[in-house]
């Protein structure tokens, strides 16, 4: 009888993906304390015209959080996109530099984008959060009950950030249009069906091993 394989449980998927992440920091010098706080899934604000479709981003400035993969995923969509620093960004939209941005509802309602922003598309195109860092070697030179306090007050803290970002998400899209926006619920099926050659660009970037641990924890992934 052929040996079956048991495919590992999620949490333990995550706990995989984590470590090789972290090994990787750690080769580059910095230490990843183990719990990150959250940020949430982006969604697409826009001053120009609701985002229905994929079809829709085609000729939009997107003010995007910056990085290559960033860019090349608006511009796989026809979708101009730029960056300017987050302490800029309102006046940014409001100057109309830039058309729209993507960012977690309580990013949209802690910076009071909805002044100059009229439409919210709920895409949830990615999620964000945010790792806390320290340099490895200084890290490395505290003494280990210092050590302790603060991976104890990182991971306390996390927990609550976590709990109230993601609280303030939640109400995000009824109290954007309680302040004027008009919301809409994209058809993301249509996102999906243009991503392929990105996939199949960013597969290559990522190389066979940190692709594959991708698709153990995602599924398969197309392109």
């Amino acid at each position: 009888m052929a040996e079956t394989t048991v495919p590992p449980e999620p949490e333990n998927l995550v706990l995989t993906m984590l470590r090789a992440i972290r090994g990787e920091l750690a080769r580059n010098g910095l230490h990843a304390f183990r719990l990150s706080m959250q940020n949430g899934f982006h969604h697409l604000t826009t001053s120009t015209r609701p985002i229905h479709t994929a079809g829709d981003l085609a000729g939009v400035r997107i003010r995007s959080p910056g990085g290559e993969i960033a860019r090349d995923f608006f511009e796989t969509f026809g979708a101009e996109a730029g960056y300017v620093p987050f302490n800029q960004m309102y006046d940014a939209l409001k100057e109309r530099r830039y058309d729209g941005q993507s960012d977690p509802l309580g990013v949209v309602l802690s910076l009071k984008l909805y002044e100059v922003q009229n439409y919210l598309s709920q895409t949830g195109h990615w999620w964000s959060g945010f790792t806390l860092l320290a340099n490895a070697d200084a890290w490395a030179a505290l003494p280990r009950d210092i050590q302790a306090v603060v991976e104890r007050n990182a991971e306390k803290f996390a927990l609550l950030q976590r709990q109230d970002t993601e609280a303030i998400n939640a109400a995000g899209a009824e109290e954007l249009a309680r302040r004027g926006m008009t919301v809409n619920t994209a058809d993301t099926d249509s996102f999906r069906a243009v991503l392929g050659p990105f996939y199949a660009r960013w597969r290559e970037r990522a190389g066979p091993d940190a692709w594959r641990l991708l698709e153990t924890y995602a599924g398969e992934i197309a392109g």
